[in-house]
């Protein structure tokens, strides 16, 4: 009995090591800390958010809306890198939202592509009256 609970002992540790290393490694890909303002277009209302972090495959926001998950939505970010020193991107996605809550919404990227910078979100926010 002694040799089945030492071997047992021995086993363990190695298989928690394990799980907590499958854990840590959930995502596929790399995420990137770059916070720069965001708009989220849903159900035809524009939300202003800040990314928190971006990877190929989706986003996390920061907003002071929560978000209905599995929800289709459109992302805006305006981004860093500028186009022959003068003329900014964006970065538009076409996305879903996989989880939501006060801390933070995470969507998943379907589809992408950039585009120039040219003005802010002409789509209401929600609760606001049409100019």
């Amino acid at each position: 009995m002694g040799a089945a609970k030492g071997r047992r002992e021995r086993m363990y540790p190695a298989l928690d090591f394990q799980a907590d290393a499958i854990a840590c490694e959930r995502r596929r890909q790399q995420r990137f800390a770059i916070s720069s303002a965001a708009q989220v277009i849903i159900s035809r209302r524009c939300v202003d958010a800040v990314t928190a972090d971006i990877s190929s495959g989706g986003v996390l926001l920061k907003s002071k809306v929560v978000f209905p998950v599995r929800k289709r939505v459109e992302v805006r970010i305006d981004w860093p890198a500028v186009l022959d020193e003068r003329c900014g991107l964006r970065l538009v996605f076409h996305g879903r939202v996989l989880r939501s809550n006060p801390d933070g919404t995470a969507i998943e990227m379907l589809r992408y592509h950039y585009r120039t910078r040219l003005r802010k979100c002409t789509v209401p926010a929600p609760g606001s009256q049409p100019a």
